[in-house]
């Protein structure tokens, strides 16, 4: 019998198989000299590189994690290669399990592709730049730049485990919070409260937080993104400007759930226990209005109608006692009218007009009819469209929006299924079921496959003919990353160039380009980057990607896996690995090993400039080992965790660097650093 068993917590989660009926076990890491660790395993998150967490975190502990939380492990009884496992993030698998038993590494990947399991805490559309933000449970929350890609990074800074809230500027859209749960124990300078003033790209803690809080509630911003409220949901409502120093409202009961109105910019509005209370000075202090007949209990969904002032809509009740359904307020929730139409809701949301129509498309989750399901109205409630089926119902849906961008596009959050994104058959333009204009042609690219040879001689640009059909091309996209018009590509009329200069900076493999146009669906040109520049060859191959590929940084974060591919021992104090970049000033700089498999004190790092300075590169990092690093034998490997910054920490540009690989997540042949024996260069190419 075969078996694995699940153990450990910290530094990681550790796997153990026994081939012997559990007689003897192995385990997929141990410590080999500590904190440094043996791995049996590789680990690749490219179909989710947010698992990241967004850490670096120093030996033994690593990221991404193997695993935690593993709630169950199973190996395919009809393929023993075949193993898959659930921990509290995704769902990792390999296909080669058996390898371990001859003394290899398992190759761990993500295999939850189609498997969803986040619970969704709030979705926001804004008007302008990545179409979907989510906060969510345990993983944080992302922003979607890509509806169809996973996000290349989760929020952090701060970092929290759930945003249970969020909100953005309507008249200033860039303009961001959220709030979660900090965990002040392991940072006592934690802050659960985060702010963005790139639409969500990134986020900075803000300088202060209501005294004693653990964070949590619910929190928004004014329209023109000047004034916070945060009802917290420990320490009561409060309000702020910028986030610097924090004051209690009165006239408002703690834990009501807040929002702002998204014109006017003084005004807020809290609901708690069947009543809504409205505030005209930013928050500072609110008024209970007299409106009746709204639910003291179940769910409460309040929210405001941008572009028109005073306009709220509410969802919500419990079918066990009292009112239950949809109501309507246009004068600022002094009175509010319930669609009679509408027999249950729980979750309401906006989207763009359609054609035609002056009102926002409406999205809720209801019954109606008799009929639970996912509705939108075009006519501000008094008709409504059913928008799933009985195949479409995704068990407990949270939370429901419309996009401010794209008519008939609808967002659903749920509580263990993910977020799913919708859109009305026939295009985003129409005016209705039925009705409006004729649905949009998508646009087309010629061609849709396409080769690069990244060896000097070769390198050529690629042009690509658009098949626009009255669309526009708005960005291209490669995963996450949006290339410079003018820079990575030119656009001429109905043809774009590709630059050779960007395909060169592309690893060896394949890359998906995506053509986003102004409307219908996107194209896709599929390359291949092959590389037929001769490699010297050597004993060594040297992998490596960058731990921060940000553009900018106080610190450069190469990490390389060298394997002696030869047929004898090679001495590792006879190697040397060298990293080319621009050093972006004349500083002295210091070098850290993080982690290595020879211990961190058996690697040396020296700096050095080129006599001659080329393009990317005009300095050089020469790693190196001691003599007491030992040997490396034929077909193995060892790691290296490098870092280096300058003594000032002043930043570095990645972007032009020989040496960087900005599109890499995990080992990769990387002929841009090169190696040595001796001072014989046995692998990859210099600059």
């Amino acid at each position: 019998m075969r078996s694995i068993q699940v153990h450990s917590w910290w530094p990681d989660a550790n796997l153990f198989r026994s081939t012997d009926s559990g007689a003897t076990w192995t385990r997929i890491w141990e410590f080999e000299g500590y904190p440094n660790r043996k791995m049996r395993y590789t680990q690749d998150i490219s179909a989710a590189p947010w698992l990241t967490f967004g850490t670096n975190p120093a030996p033994p502990e690593v990221s991404p994690k193997l695993g935690w939380m593993i709630g169950d492990l199973e190996i395919d009884p009809f393929d023993s290669d075949r193993m898959m496992y659930g921990t509290g993030a995704t769902i990792y698998g390999t296909k080669n399990l058996t390898d371990w038993d001859n003394g290899n590494k398992i190759n761990i990947s993500v295999m939850a592709k189609g498997v969803e399991e986040i619970a969704v805490l709030d979705l926001v559309s804004p008007p302008s730049g990545a179409h979907l933000l989510s906060g969510v449970g345990d993983v944080s929350g992302f922003r979607h730049n890509d509806l169809d890609q996973a996000p290349a990074t989760m929020f952090t800074s701060p970092n929290y485990s759930s945003t249970e809230s969020l909100d953005f500027a309507e008249l200033s859209p860039n303009t961001m919070v959220r709030v979660g749960k900090a965990d002040y124990t392991a940072d006592p300078n934690a802050k659960s409260i985060g702010l963005s003033s790139d639409g969500g790209t990134t986020w900075y803690k803000a300088n202060a937080e209501p005294a004693g809080t653990t964070g949590g509630g619910t929190v928004a911003i004014s329209a023109n993104g000047n004034r916070l409220v945060w009802s917290t949901s420990d320490k009561g409502v409060h309000y702020s400007t910028g986030g610097n120093s924090w004051t209690a409202s009165s006239g408002i009961p703690a834990q009501a759930k807040v929002i702002s109105d998204r014109v006017n910019s003084n005004k807020f509005y809290g609901f708690a226990a069947g009543k809504v209370y409205v505030s005209t000075n930013g928050g500072a202090s609110f008024t209970a209005f007299p409106s009746t007949g709204l639910p003291v209990e179940g769910n409460a969904d309040l929210d405001a109608v941008p572009g028109t002032e005073g306009e709220l809509w509410f969802a919500g009740g419990s079918e066990e006692e009292g009112p239950y359904g949809l109501w309507h307020s246009t004068d600022s929730g002094s009175t509010f009218t319930k669609l009679a139409n509408v027999e249950e809701a729980d979750s309401i949301g906006f989207g763009k007009a359609a054609l035609g129509q002056n009102v926002v498309a409406l999205y809720t989750i209801a019954k109606i009819d008799g009929t639970r399901g996912f509705f939108r109205s075009d006519d501000g409630g008094a008709n409504w469209v059913q928008i799933n089926d009985n195949q479409h119902q995704y068990a407990r849906v949270t939370t429901i929006t419309g996009d401010p961008r794209l008519y008939g596009r609808v967002y659903l959050g749920t509580n263990g299924r993910g977020i799913l994104y919708a859109d009305r058959i026939g295009g985003n333009n129409g005016g209705g079921e039925g009705g409006g204009e004729s649905p949009v042609t998508s646009s087309a690219i010629t061609p849709v496959t396409a080769e690069f040879d990244k060896n000097t001689g070769n390198q050529t640009n690629i042009p690509v003919t658009l098949t626009l059909n009255g669309n526009t091309l708005n960005a291209i996209r490669n995963g996450s990353t949006t290339l410079v018009p003018g820079t990575d590509y030119t656009l001429s009329g109905n043809q774009v160039v590709l630059s050779k200069t960007y395909l060169a900076s592309l690893p060896k493999g394949s890359a998906a380009l995506t053509f986003h146009f102004s409307a219908g669906n996107d194209a896709i040109l599929n390359l291949t980057i092959k590389d037929t520049t001769a490699v010297p060859a050597g004993a060594i191959r040297i992998e490596m990607f960058n731990g921060t590929t940000s553009a900018t940084g106080n610190t450069i974060n190469p990490k390389i896996k060298l394997t002696n591919t030869g047929t004898t021992a090679i001495n590792l104090s006879d190697v040397k690995i060298r990293y080319y970049y621009t050093i972006n000033g004349a500083q002295t700089q210091n070098f850290f090993s993080d982690w290595a498999t020879a211990g961190n004190d058996n690697v040396t790092g020296a700096f050095s400039t080129l006599s001659t300075p080329v393009t990317g590169a005009d300095s050089v990092l020469e790693i190196g080992f001691n003599a007491s690093a030992g040997s490396l034998a034929a077909g193995q490997s060892t790691e290296i965790q490098a870092r280096f910054s300058k003594t000032d920490w002043t930043n570095y540009t990645q972007t032009d660097d020989y040496s960087f690989a900005p599109s890499q997540t995990t080992y990769t042949d990387w002929t841009k650093v090169t190696g040595y024996i001796a001072g014989s260069l046995q692998w990859g190419i210099e600059p």
